[in-house]
């Protein structure tokens, strides 16, 4: 676990991607990167992962969450919160490719991956809720 602690006393901290690793902690702004790919600890695991994490968070009346990832199928957290995302109010979900949603990416290493692989990996699902 990596963490920076700010002038507010606040903490970014970096963790591994299990249910138990943020026991106790309070999390005011939760981040998921590649959350479509969280399957260390089963292929559930990202559904058990934010059960255990959502709790974190029900201190803070303005709490927020992020998921973002490649997809790995129409199944998962990231799936099931991209279907109903376009219904719900006040959650911002959005699909576009890699360079769309972060222009910093390297076009040549893009060209390469999609060289490799015929599935969506350059595609990009986002989603946000406050």
């Amino acid at each position: 676990m990596s963490e920076l602690t700010l002038t507010n006393n606040m903490k970014i901290v970096s963790s591994p991607c299990t249910s138990t690793a943020y026991i106790g902690v309070p999390i005011f702004y939760l981040a998921c990167d590649e959350i479509g790919h969280f399957f260390v600890e089963g292929p559930k695991a990202d559904s058990e992962i934010l059960r255990h994490l959502f709790p974190r968070m029900s201190q803070f009346k303005e709490a927020k969450w992020i998921l973002i990832s490649t997809p790995a199928g129409k199944q998962g957290s990231l799936w099931n919160y991209y279907e109903e995302g376009f219904k719900k109010h006040k959650r911002l979900t959005a699909q576009s490719d890699s360079l769309f949603m972060n222009p910093l990416v390297n076009k040549a290493f893009l060209k390469r991956e999609k060289s490799l692989s015929l599935t969506l990996s350059s595609l990009t699902a986002l989603t946000i809720t406050w």
